[in-house]
């Protein structure tokens, strides 16, 4: 994640919009724990010196508090404006970021690596993926956390993928997604849907090498090191790594309700 000094000045300058520095001292302190002082220049210490974790929790906390003052004056909407204008420096400061409809902070590469998330738990929508979607879901969230929980999102990613195979498998000596896994238990599904045609059959068999290339590539990071303080993936091997994993949870969903179909 980027920081920025310039987000950092621009979003002290809309809370000092909202809130009296003493008011906005207050709720900082009480929500996030920490000691800011008691002045103006204080809070401004905060803003341009404090960990980027507490900057970034310190939007989600003004918003909600906003909200709540929203609520008891119905012609106001300033929490609305908060989220508008704080979504907006984010992006327009580049540093990682999004905001959700609630004010919550997400980490973001792109526009394309949002919608690829999107569109895999769209496919997994159904209550037969309901452990699917939480362990994938719960590896995007490990990339909310400050910094990016890279490893926990690594195992997320594998673990939604891990479900979603033995679904299809259906067989009690399928216990695991491993290599020799695929090979056993999904290839064979997979020839019977492409029987008729040579070039479809050949191509999905090379797809599945790339899974298993990919299931060799993550058990590096899902199981322990032999060193003696492990690294976590970096952040640019974990997003391919996310990256991939939803693109098979989209082919592999498809894939699940075409053999659902058989006789």
């Amino acid at each position: 994640m980027l920081d920025s000094k310039r987000m950092r000045r621009r979003i002290y300058q809309f809370v000092m919009k909202h809130y009296s520095y003493g008011t906005a001292i207050e709720l900082l302190h009480r929500e996030l724990g920490v000691d800011i002082g008691f002045s103006a220049s204080d809070l401004r210490g905060f803003y341009e010196n404090s960990d980027v974790k507490d900057i970034l929790d310190s939007i989600t906390i003004i918003y909600w508090n906003i909200f709540e003052r929203d609520s008891e004056y119905p012609s106001t909407n300033y929490a609305n404006e908060w989220l508008f204008n704080i979504g907006r420096i984010l992006k327009e400061e580049n540093v990682g970021y999004v905001l959700d409809k609630h004010c919550g902070v997400h980490y973001s590469i792109d526009e394309e690596f949002n919608r690829a998330r999107a569109a895999s738990i769209q496919g997994i929508e159904s209550a037969r993926y309901d452990a699917v979607r939480h362990e994938f879901e719960k590896s995007y969230l490990a990339l909310d956390a400050i910094p990016p929980d890279t490893k926990g999102a690594v195992r997320g990613s594998f673990e939604s993928v891990e479900i979603l195979f033995r679904l299809i498998c259906n067989d009690t000596k399928c216990q695991r997604l491993g290599t020799a896994e695929i090979r056993t238990f999904l290839k064979p599904k997979f020839d019977i849907l492409y029987a008729s045609d040579t070039a479809e059959r050949n191509s999905a068999g090379l797809l599945l090498i790339s899974m298993e290339n990919w299931v060799s590539a993550v058990h590096f990071y899902r199981h322990g090191q032999a060193v003696e303080t492990p690294r976590p993936p970096p952040i640019e091997v974990c997003l391919v790594m996310l990256t991939q994993a939803a693109a098979y949870l989209r082919w592999l969903a498809e894939i699940d309700k075409m053999l659902m179909t058989l006789p």
